[in-house]
């Protein structure tokens, strides 16, 4: 019959058809033509040159990625310090806790949270280049949340430039970078929610300074990291997180004061003694006890209260049983509204017998402060 032979004929030209209809897409899209070159070999078409390999510098991801341009400008100075404690069975030396902090000169002076050093006078300290030294805690400031690590590196160190924080404004972006779970310089990106938050309204221990609230994910292994804005300069040292979106940061203007104090601390005639139990807290009011219903399971029903954020390793707090999330409502008989009703009761008392809720929960907990020779 002779359609038969047509048929052969017929997919020969539609063969050659979707040949050249395909060849002519190679103009369009140059991922597009290494699958057409897959399916027809035979193929002569010169190859394409990709746009992006003329234009890289054009690239998106090199124009707007303003979070990593921040990061690769802080992130050299930025240091993983790690608490050890002796071991009391086996005698090794054991990872204690650990945080982070930044290099303020190259000589080795390094900044950090007073929580993350604890009550410590020796850690150990890892640079971005892996190398690792002993540091000495020269000062701690525990109302300021901020300690100085010194160590002796062989050569002149990265130095974090230190930018203001008094002009910062609602809104802004900021980068955290630290070493949550010990992993080297991780970094989270958010904005500023609030730039005056009152440390009274958080329960922080330094009654005549504002924070700096942001969205940025600090995790514990991120406190003492810098906060840094768009520049790469640091704005802010990471103190403490409560729940997802809601953090908090030191200004670097009070750090940059604690600094320059520092010689004047060491030339005072003693050390000042400062009661000490170990957690930053938050005074409860109904909106942010709203927030944390929301976000917690179980958080108790109620009205006033403080929220236990964080509390410092191989503390009083954690010695006795406190728990991070436990919200203390009464001390010795007293009720607690307030984050200034803990600090009276611990620089009154020698034991303080707290009435907390632990999600539906409603305990007694002890706690004997200990004192501390602050500045020493």
């Amino acid at each position: 019959m002779a359609w038969r032979g047509s048929i052969p004929k017929l997919a020969r030209c539609l063969s050659v058809s979707r040949i050249l209809e395909q060849e002519h897409l190679l103009c369009i899209d140059y991922s597009v033509s290494i699958a057409l070159r897959a399916l027809h070999p035979y193929s002569t078409s010169p190859p394409l040159q990709r746009a992006d390999e003329t234009l890289d510098a054009n690239k998106r991801s090199k124009r707007f990625n303003f979070v990593a341009e921040a990061a690769e400008i802080a992130a050299p100075a930025v240091v993983f310090v790690e608490v050890r404690s002796r071991d009391f069975w086996s005698g090794q030396s054991l990872r204690a806790s650990s945080g982070s902090g930044f290099i303020v000169s190259a000589n080795g002076t390094i900044v950090t949270n007073a929580h993350v050093v604890a009550h410590v006078q020796q850690v150990r300290v890892k640079l971005t280049n892996g190398k690792s030294y002993e540091g000495v805690v020269q000062e701690v400031d525990q109302l300021a949340d901020l300690a100085v690590v010194k160590i002796n590196p062989d050569a002149n160190l990265p130095v974090a430039k230190l930018g203001v924080s008094n002009t910062l404004r609602a809104g802004e972006w900021v980068v955290a970078i630290g070493s949550p779970l010990s992993l080297s310089n991780s970094v989270t990106a958010g904005v500023v929610s609030t730039v005056g938050r009152a440390s009274e309204e958080l329960g922080l221990q330094h009654k005549d300074m504002d924070y700096v609230q942001t969205d940025a994910a600090i995790t514990s292994g991120n406190s003492g990291g810098p906060l840094v804005n768009l520049d790469g300069e640091v704005i802010g040292i990471n103190t403490m997180t409560t729940v997802p979106g809601i953090s908090f940061a030191i200004p670097i203007d009070k750090a940059k004061d604690f600094l320059a104090d520092i010689v004047n601390r060491r030339t005072r005639s003693g050390p000042r003694e400062q009661r000490y139990v170990g957690i930053s807290m938050l005074s409860l009011h109904p909106g942010l006890v709203e927030s944390l219903q929301n976000q917690i399971e179980n958080f108790p029903d109620i009205q006033s209260g403080v929220f236990v954020a964080k509390i410092a390793p191989n503390s009083p707090a954690q010695r006795y049983g406190l728990n991070v999330g436990d919200v203390i409502v009464d001390i010795n008989g007293n009720p607690v509204k307030r984050s200034s009703d803990v600090y009276r009761s611990v620089q009154e008392s020698s034991e303080l017998r707290m009435r907390i809720h632990r999600g539906n929960k409603e305990l007694m907990i002890n706690v004997r402060p200990i004192t501390l020779n602050i500045g020493n």
